[in-house]
């Protein structure tokens, strides 16, 4: 996985084991809890055995101060602790300091100058995501911020990344590139935001069929926030769990799905 890239995405849910049953049937993962330890109760989703995003029980503090559930982006990083350092200094806040999983990762969560959440990942054992760009795998991420010139020139300067404009009818769209490789976007939202809604990057889940899942989702307590529509990337929806956590689901135009 290359420096800067998406590596690893999982929910922070109000209940873990609720959540992680209705993904599962959802988008047809196994659910691997971890043992019990003093961190807060963890599942890893596997297809086929192979890890593809994790599912954590959100803290009763965060519960409590009216936070909704949310899917974290994790990106790839060859030294956490010095990629915290200059992201501080570029106008980024820490929430969690760099720690370590052993045998797994060495971690930071940040809030962007624009006040998206995104976290870091530098391998220690696990490289986050077996499976990418086929159904039931992550496939792309995407911020959506008012502030998209901000946002370029920070992830720019921490993280070299690269941009390419996509013009739309009326307004252009972000693509995000590391080496040859496009993984994510960036766009302002089009109408004025919710009451408290605040920038975040949303993870994209590739499936074989876009218009059945978001029947599944709205037969099983979930909502369509933006039923299936196509796009020259592919056919997509955005989601809602039942529990408030937001993803998107996509077909994508390649070989893969």
């Amino acid at each position: 996985m290359e420096h800067g890239a998406f590596c690893w995405a999982d929910l922070a849910a109000h209940d873990m084991d609720a959540a992680a049953r209705w993904y599962a049937a959802r988008l047809g993962w196994e659910v691997q809890r971890m043992p019990d330890t003093d961190r807060l109760p963890y599942a890893v989703f596997t297809r086929g055995g192979k890890r593809v995003a994790g599912v954590g029980q959100m803290c009763p503090e965060m519960q409590e101060a009216g936070i909704p559930p949310v899917w974290n982006s994790y990106i790839n990083v060859d030294d956490a602790a010095a990629v915290e350092a200059r992201a501080r200094a570029l106008g980024a806040s820490v929430t969690v300091e760099t720690f370590s999983i052993p045998g797994v990762a060495r971690l930071a969560f940040l809030v962007d100058p624009t006040g998206a959440n995104f976290a870091l990942w530098q391998p220690d054992g696990q490289a986050g995501t077996e499976l990418l760009n086929e159904p039931g795998a992550m496939v792309w991420n995407e911020l959506t911020t008012k502030r998209v010139g901000v946002a370029r020139e920070f992830y720019a300067s921490l993280l070299d990344w690269r941009y390419r404009d996509l013009p739309m009818p009326g307004w252009t769209y972000t693509e995000i590139r590391v080496g040859e490789r496009s993984f994510g976007g960036m766009l302002a939202p089009h109408h004025e935001p919710p009451e408290g809604a605040t920038p975040c990057w949303m993870v994209y889940f590739a499936v074989q069929d876009v218009d059945a899942v978001a029947r599944d989702v709205e037969g099983s307590g979930g909502v369509v926030l933006a039923p299936p529509f196509d796009t020259p990337g592919g056919r997509l929806c955005v989601l809602q769990d039942p529990q408030g956590g937001v993803f998107a689901t996509i077909r994508l135009l390649t070989a893969e799905t």
